[in-house]
């Protein structure tokens, strides 16, 4: 462990933030958390809304009788951005909120798609 730890502290292999010790990276994975960062700021209110008008019925009873899972599905239904993100601690409802958004897309729009994977089910899965 201390020689992994020397040769982490030593390579130029590895990029450090002064501003958070401890934390590193390296230059591939910096460089393409950057090209995230900026499509992401680029897609910022790019897109229309896909519930202009506040037309989806919650269907889930889960979200139904939780303000906070329903106001993040009216979120996602309301942004203009290209990408939205569902954050939160395990098990309170992120992959449930996903289900009902995606439900609700579909529906909405018309169009089929297959929402990404939550971290659980990447894991199971990996």
């Amino acid at each position: 462990m201390r020689e992994a730890q020397r040769f982490i502290h030593k390579s130029a292999a590895f990029l450090r933030n002064p501003a958070r010790p401890g934390s590193i990276t390296t230059e591939a994975v910096y460089r393409e958390e950057k090209k995230i960062l900026s499509m992401i700021e680029a897609g910022q209110g790019t897109l229309s809304p896909i519930d202009t008008a506040n037309a989806w019925r919650i269907q889930s009873q889960k979200i139904a009788g939780d303000p906070g899972q329903g106001n993040a599905v009216r979120h996602v239904l309301g942004s203009t951005d290209l990408l939205t993100a569902i954050a939160g601690k395990p098990g309170v409802g992120k992959t449930t909120v996903i289900r009902e958004t995606a439900d609700a897309i579909r529906a909405l729009s018309g169009e089929h798609f297959k929402s990404g994977a939550t971290g659980a089910e990447a894991l199971a899965s990996g």
